[in-house]
């Protein structure tokens, strides 16, 4: 009996470990159950402070005017708020939507827009308690329209890329100014009633070189009439201006097919999304002829898809049709570009004698002056850069370079001791294999026959 009992001893040793640890599963089973129920009731109350705090700050959203909503749409506000020992961040929101698309009026061609939609947005900061791995809680709402008007103002680039920034300033029955947000957006609650709007921002332009739409007439008027109980769209293209680094020209001579650095009084650039296609690169009226011509940043930077037309001269007339007198150039947003121009060869030959008596070339560089005839060009006489011959062949102004056009060229001479001059008929230089226009002058020999009295016009 002894020996049975002590047997059974080791069973007994082994079913209370059992037990215990029957016991053991059971107690931390239960505390987990329990502490699982506890997260799961923290996370819920988190939620549910967080849903609170949102809808209040929707109440608040439709409280505030559009004014004060345009702001929130350029600028999003972020605070902070503790409820109950927990800390949330809160960021209201408020952007102008179409019904029909519920996408935002900036991001559409249409002219109004239906409603505000108003967005909450509730999270817990670092030191708040956490929502897990589910999303922030937010609440959207809508505003109506106000009674009065809105204005809203888009600007893009050359891109058609929004423009952060830029200043808007109304003037009428009441007086606003905001910036773009970063979807190039700005709205203005305003009183019904004609406007001016002027947009603007530092080293910028619009398509047309303008630096204040205000004075850019010819693609968006400046003025503006708002009607009650609805909201217009204006829509406006900007971009960081460019410059022209420097423009050089170059001449050709036939007789060597070899080009050589030249000098122009002026040049063109043109492009057709431009109101009107040509801008001058030198001022209007310029009279000094120039190796190289550079500009301040006031060129639109128009994108590769629409590059420039470069060429020498005073008007759209000038454009030569031959790829080599022209030339295409992209600018960098705010950076600077370089080019050069070909010019057309143009011959003048100065003769002693009359066009029924010639006698040799002239072997000096006697005055001698050029009119641009042409519709728009500058018609003004002006003395170019001559070639000062070195021989009877070398004539005068041998093979210079000037813009394409038609001209009149003029030589004075002094005969007798008084000033006369000789005109030449209407001349185009424009010969399509660059072996260059001639233009007969002549000084009319000893008896000075066919000689004008006075000098050049």
């Amino acid at each position: 009996m002894h020996r049975s009992l002590a047997a059974e001893a080791g069973d007994t040793l082994i079913e209370v470990l059992v037990s215990a640890l029957l016991v053991g599963l059971i107690v931390v089973g239960t505390f987990s159950g329990l502490n699982s129920a506890n997260h799961a009731t923290s996370i819920d109350r988190a939620r549910s402070q967080a849903d609170a705090l949102a809808e209040q700050n929707e109440e608040q959203l439709h409280s505030l005017s559009v004014t004060a909503l345009a702001k929130l749409e350029l600028t999003p506000e972020h605070k902070t708020v503790k409820q109950n020992g927990t800390e949330y961040e809160v960021t209201s929101e408020a952007n102008l939507v179409l019904d029909s698309t519920a996408t935002t009026s900036c991001s559409s061609t249409a002219l109004s827009a239906e409603y505000i939609r108003t967005t909450s947005t509730v999270y817990p900061t670092a030191k708040g308690a956490a929502f897990g791995a589910t999303k922030p809680v937010v609440e959207t709402g809508i505003v109506s329209p106000p009674p009065d008007t809105s204005l809203i103002v888009e600007v893009t680039n050359q891109l058609a890329e929004a423009v952060p920034g830029m200043e808007v300033q109304v003037t009428g029955p009441q007086s606003a100014t905001t910036v773009t947000n970063t979807n190039g957006c700005a709205v203005l609650a305003l009183k019904p009633g004609e406007y001016e709007v002027n947009v603007h921002l530092t080293n910028y332009v619009d398509p047309n070189w303008f630096t204040e739409s205000k004075n850019d007439t010819s693609l968006s008027p400046a003025h503006i009439y708002l009607p009650a109980q609805k909201t217009t769209k204006k829509e406006y293209r900007f971009a960081l201006a460019a410059a022209m680094k420097s423009l050089s020209f170059e001449e050709l001579n036939p007789e060597t097919d070899t080009d050589k650095p030249a000098k122009a009084v002026n040049a063109i650039l043109e492009n057709t999304q431009m109101a009107p296609t040509t801008r001058l690169v030198e001022p209007e009226g310029s009279n000094t002829y120039l190796s190289s011509i550079a500009t301040t940043k006031r060129i639109y930077p128009f994108s590769k898809e629409a590059p420039y037309t470069v060429y020498a001269g005073t008007c759209a007339a000038n454009k030569p049709p031959k790829e080599k007198e022209r030339t295409s150039i992209v600018f960098p947003p705010g950076g600077e570009e370089s080019a050069k121009v070909v010019l057309p060869a143009l011959v003048v030959d100065v003769w002693k004698g009359t066009s029924t008596s010639k006698e040799t070339l002239v072997s000096t560089a006697p005055e001698v002056f050029l009119s641009d005839t042409d519709e728009g060009c500058d018609h003004t006489y002006r003395q170019p850069e001559t070639i000062v011959p070195t021989s009877e062949k070398g004539g005068v102004l041998k093979y210079p370079g000037q813009p394409w056009g038609t001209y009149i060229a003029c030589v004075n001479v002094t005969h007798s001791g008084k000033k006369e001059h000789y005109s030449s008929p209407e001349t185009k230089n424009n010969n399509p294999e660059q072996v260059g226009t001639v233009v007969p002058l002549y000084e009319g020999g000893s008896t000075g026959e066919g000689l004008i009295e006075g000098s050049c016009p």
